[in-house]
């Protein structure tokens, strides 16, 4: 396993990203249309933009997570 990051809903992408990059000081790894991957050091995040009219008050849609890893197959 490499690592785990978590999946942040957010309803303003560029907004996100600034946070991120300009207070946080973490590194665009890559940016698509409503998503990006942010990186600082051994800590990783990603960023998803929702419609503002998605409720991410409810539980389920506050957050999720990748675990990253080489060779899955390997795994079982």
């Amino acid at each position: 396993m490499k690592q785990i990051t978590p999946f942040v809903p957010c309803t303003s992408l560029e907004a996100q990203i600034a946070f991120f990059r300009d207070i946080l000081g973490f590194e665009i790894g890559f940016q698509a249309d409503n998503y990006a991957f942010l990186k600082r050091d051994a800590v990783a995040v990603r960023l998803v933009e929702v419609s503002p009219d998605v409720d991410l008050t409810h539980p389920e849609r506050q957050g999720s997570f990748y675990i990253d890893v080489e060779d899955v197959d390997r795994l079982c």
